[in-house]
């Protein structure tokens, strides 16, 4: 439901303004709105809340103190610590410092993570700078191996670009005629298809070979400075110790970085929630406006939580600072926040509702609604035993593993009524993946529910759950319309609830042999439901009656995805009975089955989410609502 709210104003003495502040974030239920102001130097008495030297100071300190103790925990980075309650002495000491001495307190902390930062840093770009010359390694080691004890000889490395292939045996040719016999040359194609060349030749020859290569425009493969060794392979031999080392190394700076969030997580996770709330009090203060003894602050609250405010108010401040209620404008109704306060599984079904804006205040909380068409949908879709089981078993790991209250937790209670709802289905339908329950005697508990035969039934019985849902949100703008007594609003969703009443009355009385009256009160109703439409939206709704239609027409999704699932099985089963042996018809099905159910999960979900958010809601429900953000501490209780 759509939380009762009331417009408060706070008046009090200017001393006692940070204690307000103070007391309006650890209550959390009330959301500061800026009081506009015309600011005329020397005519007015009300001024806008600026910051002072001193608040300006605090402002940057913490600010500062947020960024470093954000800096920290980056270089923590993912490791996972158990959560360790912090005493509450500590706690109050800190609250106690302001941000010079909470910086020096975790000063220490800051300076020895900031180095492990560093040096994790410079190793990680050590690691990628010589797995680069891996390729190095793998080329030029085999030909090290080939050339054998070449200690008192020179090496040379050379690439060749795959395109400069041809000029291979022109050089080993010409090194050979200035080197002699004596000289090595070996060459392997390396994986990116060029060539790497190794060549072996006396000191002497050295300064010759070089300039030879000089000549022809090929390079020499040099060495990176921090690895260049007397020769090739002393080189390759320190990139291969490097590159063994440094794994070692980030390791021990992984350790030394676990043991210090240990340590600190719990005092460096109160600062930085301390910092957060300190610093959204500083802020907020620009909302605020103030004379030259009191202060005034304008919010909203939930009714509910009024009574409790103002005694907290009465017994902290006395008549130091008043609370009271004003009375709502025309203009007030369109900035009321919008929260919603569902409990039980209608609170977990929100998780759906959070994908659109919230509604409109004065509008309908549309929670319970899909709580209770959502699973049904997804029932009738996916509708197969086994796979209810499989989705049960899924949903409460996720239940099990996720924290109560969470987003996930609540896609895990989804999950688990959706599944709860499939086995239902599925039951009805005599379905176990797919006709595998037919051998354990599972049947349809009628014969029009026997999806892949009874396919017009199940079209009809998938239009007449749209004709009931559409009609029931006609029926919901009709009741928002007389709460807020908008006359052509109840006289549309009327006009349309006819319209629908009287299709379904000709349709029932052409196939179903009802007496011919049936028909005639059906026109009556859809004559009277075009009058109101023409009345309310004129030509163009006229024309918008076909969308209707298509809106119920677009429900037969739940009956053709439903079966595109079922033959799916079938087709998984037939296949694994045409195996050759059991181990392949269990791998054939189980893989089949498997897809099936990945691909019934989140079809039914998007399609099932489609039928609420485009054809039901369009006829209700006004997504352009404010959330409810109050003022609090956002901080984790650490006590």
């Amino acid at each position: 439901m759509i939380e009762p709210m009331a417009k408060i104003e706070i008046v009090g003495l200017l001393d006692e303004l940070d204690k307000t502040l103070d007391m309006l974030q650890n209550f959390g239920q009330v959301q500061i709105e800026e009081i506009p102001t015309v600011e005329e130097t020397g005519k007015s008495f009300i001024h806008r809340i600026h910051l002072d030297e001193k608040k300006e100071k605090l402002l940057s300190g913490y600010e500062e103190l947020l960024s470093i103790i954000n800096d920290i925990f980056s270089v923590f980075g993912e490791h996972d610590t158990e959560e360790v309650p912090l005493d509450i002495k500590v706690q109050n000491e800190l609250m106690s410092m302001n941000p010079e001495e909470l910086n020096s307190r975790i000063s220490k902390v800051s300076r020895d993570v900031r180095r492990l930062g560093r040096q994790q840093k410079n190793l990680l770009q050590d690691m990628e700078s010589t797995l680069q010359y891996e390729s190095l390694i793998n080329t030029f080691l085999p030909l090290l191996e080939k050339a054998g004890h070449i200690e008192e000889h020179e090496q040379l490395g050379i690439v060749l670009k795959k395109e400069e292939s041809s000029v291979l045996p022109v050089l080993k040719k010409r090194v050979e005629e200035i080197t002699g016999p004596e000289t090595l040359v070996l060459h392997q194609e390396m994986s990116d298809g060029s060539i790497g060349v190794f060549i072996v030749i006396h000191p002497d020859d050295l300064p010759v070979v070089r300039q030879l290569l000089s000549n022809e425009g090929v390079t020499e493969y040099h060495i990176p400075r921090e690895f260049r060794k007397k020769n090739l392979q002393a080189s390759i031999d320190t990139i291969r110790k490097r590159i063994e080392e440094i794994p070692v190394e980030l390791k021990k700076i992984d350790q030394e970085l676990l043991e210090a969030k240990i340590k600190n997580d719990g005092v460096l996770t109160f600062i930085r929630s301390l910092c957060t709330d300190r610093l959204n009090q500083i802020r907020i203060l620009s909302r605020l406006v103030r004379t030259k003894h009191t202060f005034a602050i304008s919010g909203w609250t939930p009714v509910s939580s009024l009574a409790i405010l103002k005694r907290q108010f009465n017994d902290k401040f006395g008549n130091h600072v008043y609370i009271g209620t004003v009375n709502l404008s025309d203009l007030d109704f369109l900035h009321i926040p919008t929260k919603l306060t569902n409990r039980g599984v209608f609170r977990s079904f929100e998780v759906l509702m959070k994908l659109l804006p919230p509604p409109r205040y004065s509008n309908l909380d549309a929670t319970p609604f899909i709580t209770l068409f959502f699973p049904i949908f997804f029932g009738i879709i996916l509708g197969d035993v086994a796979y209810g089981l499989l989705l049960l078993g899924i949903a409460a790991m996720i239940k099990w593993k996720s924290v109560k209250g969470s987003h996930v937790s609540d896609a895990g209670t989804v999950a688990l009524i959706s599944g709860l709802s499939t086995v239902l289905f599925g039951f009805l339908f005599g379905e176990f993946l797919g006709d595998i329950g037919e051998h354990f005697g599972m049947h349809p508990v009628a014969p029009w529910l026997h999806r892949s035969a009874a396919i017009e039934m199940m079209l009809i019985v998938a239009l007449g759950i749209g004709v009931i849902h559409i009609m029931l949100g006609f029926a919901l703008k009709v009741y928002i319309s007389f709460i807020i007594k908008h006359t052509k609003g109840i006289i549309e969703g009327c006009a349309k609830i006819f319209i629908i009443l009287g299709l379904v009355g000709i349709f029932i009385q052409l196939f179903v042999g009802f007496p011919v009256v049936v028909r005639y009160v059906s026109f009556v109703l859809m004559g009277i439901g075009f009058i109101g439409v023409s009345y309310t939206e004129g030509f163009v709704g006229l024309l918008e009656i076909f969308s209707m239609f298509g809106n119920i027409l677009s429900y037969s999704r739940l009956m053709a995805i439903g079966i595109a699932s079922v033959i799916l099985a079938i087709v998984a089963n037939r296949l694994a009975e045409a195996a050759d042996n059991i181990i392949a018809a269990i791998l054939i099905g189980l893989c089949i089955h498997l897809i099936n159910f990945i691909m019934g999960v989140f079809s039914p979900t998007i399609h099932s989410l489609r039928l609420h958010y485009v054809e039901f809601f369009g006829k209700f429900y006004q997504a352009s609502g404010k959330v409810f953000k109050p003022f609090k501490k956002i901080g984790r209780n650490l006590s």
